[in-house]
């Protein structure tokens, strides 16, 4: 089995092509919070399946969404993940640009919790990291 740095990269890649083979990864019993992002979509979110209808409104609100992997950085059962979000609004057709930094706890291959955030700084403090040791 890979390592949760390398599980992380696969999945993302697998996010926008093929949801389905990224949310089989994805327990049951899921915490998936992004209370602290400025997300219109922020809040906490428990289960596979209302994370699944979550990503699927997410997606469905622009054309062309895709995002990018900045830098993953190891932290022991989290990866925190930097990642660059870009698409244009289904109905505005307004191009959107969108920095994340996002924990995500996998234990045994699987995503048992995800949090985003919108400071890097809170998502390294959030996963036990020093963010001025990571620059």
């Amino acid at each position: 089995m890979p390592g949760n740095v390398e599980l992380q990269r696969e999945l993302l890649g697998k996010a926008v092509e093929d949801p389905d083979a990224y949310f089989d990864r994805v327990a049951d019993d899921v915490e998936w919070d992004l209370r602290d992002t400025t997300s219109p979509m922020a809040g906490l979110y428990h289960g596979r399946e209302a994370v699944r209808d979550l990503y699927r409104r997410w997606a469905g609100a622009f054309q062309g969404w895709h995002f990018h992997i900045d830098r993953l950085i190891d932290a022991g059962d989290h990866v925190v993940a930097f990642v660059t979000e870009h698409g244009h609004g289904r109905e505005s057709g307004v191009e959107v640009e969108m920095k994340r930094a996002n924990v995500t706890t996998v234990r045994d291959g699987r995503i048992v919790r995800f949090r985003s955030f919108s400071s890097r700084g809170d998502a390294l403090r959030a996963a036990g990291l020093d963010p001025d040791t990571l620059r």
